[in-house]
């Protein structure tokens, strides 16, 4: 239903509601400049827009029961800075929660099925005064009759003015002696019984009405705990699984670094292995150079302390080192 302006105000519109969300839809995202949603129709698009609607219109709400009607309409009548003590503690909460509240409360304020039992549900006197006086001007002109004849001074007038008297005899009315007439005092007034199981009842019918405000507030208090409970326990589990994983990634590391060490003491140990196996080569070269040249094997000469013994070793006017590069040692031991 459109506001509208003179005499189209309150007409119903054709569209829906889920109409609405897809022409926003199409106007907000389709259209957008950057065009990331243009491959999107409005069918896969409006939900997004009834889901922001709706925690648009959740969160003003929460906001405005912290408010309250009085903080409300201070903030809407722009003192906002006249707010003092637990009111500014609030006002700053909502602008931490909501800071588009104002321009909302334009908008859901002007609405015609806009809902104001957040602010009129108050337990202030004024406002159950005013609540009372409501009521009042909104009973039927019979309620007032039952309640005037209810009252005590109505009740004592009837019951002076009927107190003592009786019928008037029957014989004078027919005119003879032979009928005896009997006087029956007449029964005092009950109406007022009635007017007071009314007005009972009427009390007992408007209880529902206020309760049922409250339970609202109960329930979506009770699911928003619901909602904060679900969400601490996701991010538990959250924050446990990404400790597992952070354990295991570091295992993993430790594990890649020890077969990489493993790997490196390898080869230091292959490297130190070749380097024996060279040097013992050489001294079977030494010993074999020796012997082709029918030399016998100097002091100190070893298998595993040739080469560094071969500097000091001389034989004849030569040194034995001299003896594997003066000919061709390859030919000897191929002739060999």
């Amino acid at each position: 239903m459109s506001k509208g302006t003179g005499e189209d105000a309150g007409e119903h519109d054709e569209n829906t509601q889920t109409a609405w969300f897809k022409e926003i839809a199409v106007e907000v995202l389709q259209k957008d400049p950057s065009g990331r949603w243009a491959e999107f129709d409005a069918e896969r698009l409006f939900p997004v827009i009834r889901n922001r609607i709706g925690r648009l219109r959740t969160k003003f709400v929460k906001c405005q029961k912290l408010l309250g009607e009085t903080g409300s309409g201070i903030v809407m009548d722009d003192r906002e800075d006249e707010l003092a003590g637990n009111f500014r503690n609030i006002w700053d909460q909502v602008l931490g929660m909501c800071p588009e509240y104002k321009r909302l409360h334009a908008l859901l304020a002007s609405s015609p099925v806009y809902d104001k039992s957040v602010c009129s549900n108050s337990g202030t006197a004024l406002d159950s005064d005013l609540s009372i006086l409501l009521r009042q001007s909104s009973t039927p002109s019979t309620e007032n009759l039952l309640e005037i004849n209810d009252s005590d001074a109505d009740d004592d007038e009837l019951e002076s003015s009927e107190r003592g008297t009786s019928l008037p005899p029957v014989a004078a009315l027919f005119g003879s002696d032979d009928i005896v007439a009997t006087p029956v005092p007449k029964k005092a007034a009950t109406t007022t019984v009635p007017a007071k199981t009314k007005v009972e009842m009427k009390t007992e019918t408007k209880a529902p009405v206020q309760n049922a405000g409250q339970v609202r507030n109960n329930m979506l208090s009770a699911i928003e705990d619901i909602n904060a409970k679900q969400s601490d326990m996701l991010l538990s589990v959250t924050k446990m699984k990404l400790g597992q994983k952070a354990t295991q990634e570091a295992a993993e590391r430790a594990a890649r670094f020890k077969e990489a060490e493993a790997a490196r003491q390898f080869q230091r140990e292959e490297a130190e292995l070749g380097r024996a196996h060279e040097r013992e080569m050489m001294d079977k070269k030494l010993e074999l150079a020796r012997i082709q040249h029918g030399q016998p094997m100097a002091m100190g000469m070893g298998n595993s302390g040739a080469m560094g013994n071969g500097s000091q070793m001389r034989v004849g006017d030569g040194s034995l080192m001299g003896l594997l590069y003066d000919g061709d040692p390859t030919q000897q031991w191929q002739s060999q």
